[in-house]
């Protein structure tokens, strides 16, 4: 990923003790959301909105929070913590407890991604030369990789993932530092993904690029291309879902939303082939935890934007929306990268959640998948859902 966040330095500083935040411990069954709310704070709430628990409450003077994410176990959530004393942390919040525990940073945290044992968790931070840095909750961090832009997929041992860094650089990362180069040019794209043993990514073969779907060296063609893509790997590994970008010299960012005039599609590794799901022009899309949706985003020529769901079969249209400025700016044109650290599908893949305005009404919306229509749940400008 990319940003223009100020430089860290090789060494990442902690402040010593956790602090206590004045909440009262949270110990749901989750199928929760977690939102930052429209004054700033990060908040918990079921999916109809009900059994609200606020984790902070000082944003604006005192502090600035920034994306909070969930654990893979759902019991800790991480958020990037600016106050006014001029810290900046890596923060976690235990669910249980309501225990604060900070890791200091040099420069804001913008993009963070837990391991998935939920162990540990990797942010970027800095501009030019951004950099990686490995943090166990409230523990000094330790720089691990550096480039610019820096898109990473975990591996589920939790021990390394796939990076694609610059435009030259698609390598094997381990925790401890240590680069293994894949022999493979990097092709026009932004994130990999590696799901269930399975790695997806793009590499240049001259005239063209392929994708190429990786199981312990046995490859697969995905398809074959001339400028860039967008891709999002299902959970199961089995299915590809994929948007080609038209001919444009304006760069992949810009052909994600203004240039786009090939179809969305998705593509089965057991039978090699490719179907169409949307000739729209598709902006983002997404996985259910079951493998067996795509939630999609297709831009309207009024400006505004559409959700769909795909089941395997054909589209269901849902609502229309002008997304939160946090989630367009943020969140949209990193989707693939997001893809990987967050979700938001609930855990049973029977609804999903968004930022947004629809009819002047400004919010979290909860869209259940058995309704015509979704419900305005709560304040906020950003949200994900618990992964359990």
């Amino acid at each position: 990923m990319s940003t223009t966040s100020l430089p860290v330095p090789e060494t990442v500083p902690t402040e010593a003790p956790a602090t206590t935040s004045a909440v009262q411990p949270v110990v749901p069954d989750l199928d929760r959301l977690v939102v930052l709310g429209q004054d700033g704070n990060v908040y918990t709430m079921g999916r109809d909105g009900g059994e609200r628990v606020d984790l902070t409450t000082d944003a604006g003077t005192d502090a600035r929070y920034f994306q909070p994410i969930w654990s893979p176990t759902g019991e800790l959530i991480a958020v990037s913590e600016s106050r006014a004393d001029g810290t900046v942390s890596m923060s976690t919040i235990d669910l249980d407890t309501g225990e604060f525990l900070r890791s200091e940073s040099a420069a804001p945290p913008f993009y963070y991604s837990w391991a998935p044992d939920g162990e540990r968790l990797v942010y970027l931070s800095g501009a030019g030369q951004l950099t990686l840095t490995l943090i166990e909750p409230g523990a000094e961090g330790t720089v691990i990789g550096a480039g610019q832009p820096f898109y990473f997929a975990w591996h589920s041992t939790a021990e390394q993932m796939l990076v694609h860094i610059g435009t030259s650089r698609l390598e094997l990362l381990d925790i401890t530092g240590e680069i293994t180069p894949i022999d493979a040019l990097p092709g026009a794209f932004q994130a990999p993904s590696w799901q269930n043993g399975v790695q997806l990514y793009v590499r240049d073969v001259g005239d063209r690029q392929e994708m190429v779907l990786d199981e312990g060296g046995d490859q697969t063609g995905v398809t074959t291309y001339t400028t860039a893509s967008f891709f999002t790997l299902s959970p199961d590994g089995k299915s590809v879902a994929y948007r080609v970008s038209g001919d444009s010299d304006e760069g992949v960012i810009s052909a994600a939303f203004r240039q786009a005039t090939d179809q969305l599609q998705v593509f089965d590794a057991a039978t090699g082939t490719s179907v169409a799901v949307s000739d729209k022009l598709v902006v983002a899309f997404w996985w259910s935890p079951d493998s067996k949706k795509l939630l999609y985003l297709d831009l309207l020529d009024s400006g505004g934007l559409q959700w769909h769901v795909w089941d395997g079969i054909e589209s269901t249209d849902h609502a229309t929306f002008l997304p939160s400025p946090t989630f367009a700016r943020d969140f949209l044109p990193f989707f693939d990268q997001y893809a990987l650290s967050m979700t938001l599908w609930s855990p049973d893949s029977n609804a999903y959640a968004f930022p947004g305005v629809i009819d002047s009404e400004v919010g979290i919306w909860v869209q259940e998948l058995g309704e015509t229509e979704p419900s305005l749940v709560g304040d906020g400008v950003f949200v994900g859902w618990s992964p359990r």
